[in-house]
């Protein structure tokens, strides 16, 4: 029987940390366990607990899943990492923070190798030491000669990778745990058993039930939020015509857990952009930053920090996110008739951007007046215009598309027999576009190391 360590019963610390029970904790840790199997299980406790005794500064969690997985080692009892927990995110940003560091490298697959090879090499320029921790390795595609890890839990065969792939997504499922890592999360908070049917009746949002049987089975809800046309209107007073226009999509994900008499819940407030030119995106940026903060000096300092054009759009997502999510969780207290003391976890902000930029990018989540990022006073109004995705990228996608789809048109509707659906389609679509597009960029590596 594997160690789990006990915590104390359900409770609320002050007005907005909520832990979970003894009872509760070892019986979601072992409902946890049970989706991988078992010589897996026994490996991820003991890589969890090897984790904690590396001797880094900062560790770096390669990919959404790596960090989320971390997340599952902690419930079920691993010790704590004492360093800096971070995403692979910060490395699109000024890496000054990583200066003289050590720094390790965590990623939970290692397929071929390229991308923890490529992270590797970025951070040798400017830290002291950097190392390597992977827990499963793709015996058969691996690349030594990319890179070999410092320390490898298991080596093991691609379909057993692809199983424990599998099992990972099944356990964060049931935690839960949100898989958006790019946008911001919210604290933990409590709702009474009939407030979540209340808020499926929220005025201005449609709800859309998306809880999986695995998830229902396991008292977990989950919910996506999309806004109607009333509330799009609200945004646009309040955002501005122009961000409006550059928004791709704006929903709500919920997730909860059913306890005896109440429900414990997180949501993440989510806005994407759509495709626009990297000048463009410059000017966002900055028009977004000093509307939620002045034109002072956190602006300017997280500005100088998202110094590549996937920071920026990741810091834009954020802002747009965060002012999304205000006003969401206002409508929530206002729908479940109390205050519930919503707010962002500073914690989850410092994994994207860093902790060297807490200050900052708490700021962006506290300021009251996020919620309204439109400049009244802007003369004349700015004008931020998305940009047409390129011919070729267009005739790349339609002839993946077309190479991979064995039907003339995907289907829209499920089968009464529920034998296949859309996200089926979409799951062969992704594999044939991965294998062509990925699988071949491999190619000059894989020809040096025998593998093809």
């Amino acid at each position: 029987m594997l160690d789990i360590l006990p915590l104390d019963f359900l409770r609320i610390d002050g007005p907005t940390h909520i832990t979970l029970g003894a009872s509760h904790h070892m019986k979601l840790a072992d409902t946890l366990l049970r989706q991988f199997e078992p010589d897996m299980a026994r490996q991820l406790i003991a890589f969890g607990h090897r984790l904690s005794k590396i001797d880094a500064d900062i560790f770096v969690f390669m990919a959404r899943k790596s960090l989320c997985l971390y997340d599952v080692l902690l419930q079920l009892g691993t010790p704590p990492i004492e360093g800096c927990v971070v995403s692979d995110r910060v490395l699109d940003m000024r890496l000054e923070p990583f200066r003289g560091k050590r720094v390790a490298l965590v990623d939970d697959t290692l397929i071929l190798g390229t991308s923890l090879a490529r992270a590797k090499h970025c951070l040798e320029r400017i830290a002291a030491h950097v190392s390597t921790h992977v827990f499963c390795l793709d015996e058969r595609w691996h690349c030594p000669s990319l890179i070999v890890p410092d320390s490898t839990a298991v080596e093991c065969s691609h379909d057993r990778i692809m199983t424990f792939c599998t099992a990972e997504v099944r356990a964060l499922s049931i935690m839960p745990r949100p898989y958006l890592v790019d946008f911001p999360l919210t604290r933990r908070f409590r709702l009474k058993t009939g407030d979540l049917q209340g808020l499926l009746a929220q005025t201005g949002w449609e709800p859309m039930k998306l809880s999986t049987q695995l998830q229902r089975r396991n008292g977990v809800a989950a919910l996506t939020f999309f806004p109607s046309d009333e509330v799009l209107d609200q945004l646009q007073g309040s955002l501005g015509g122009t961000v409006l226009k550059c928004l791709d999509l704006v929903k709500v994900r919920l997730w909860a857990r059913r306890g005896r008499d109440s429900w414990v819940a997180q949501m993440v407030p989510i806005a994407t952009l759509r495709p626009m030119a990297e000048r463009v995106l410059d000017d966002l940026n900055h028009y977004l930053l000093t509307a939620a903060l002045g034109d002072g000096r956190a602006a300017a300092q997280l500005e100088l920090a998202a110094e590549s054009a996937r920071a920026r759009q990741r810091l834009s997502q954020f802002i747009l996110s965060a002012a999304i999510g205000r006003r969401f969780m206002a409508g929530v207290e206002t729908r479940v008739g109390r205050e519930l003391h919503l707010g962002f976890d500073h914690n989850e902000t410092d994994h994207l951007f860093g902790p060297w930029l807490h200050d900052q990018t708490a700021a962006l989540t506290q300021n009251g007046q996020a919620a309204d990022l439109a400049h009244k006073d802007a003369q004349p109004a700015p004008r931020f215009a998305p940009t047409a995705i390129p011919a070729n990228v267009r005739d790349w996608a339609a002839a993946s598309i077309g190479a991979s789809s064995k039907r003339a048109r995907l289907r829209t509707r499920q089968r009464r027999d529920r034998s296949a659906s859309l996200l089926a389609d979409f799951a062969e679509l992704f594999h044939h576009i991965w294998f062509i597009r990925q699988v071949c960029s491999w190619k000059p590596n894989l020809l040096i190391e025998g593998l093809l």
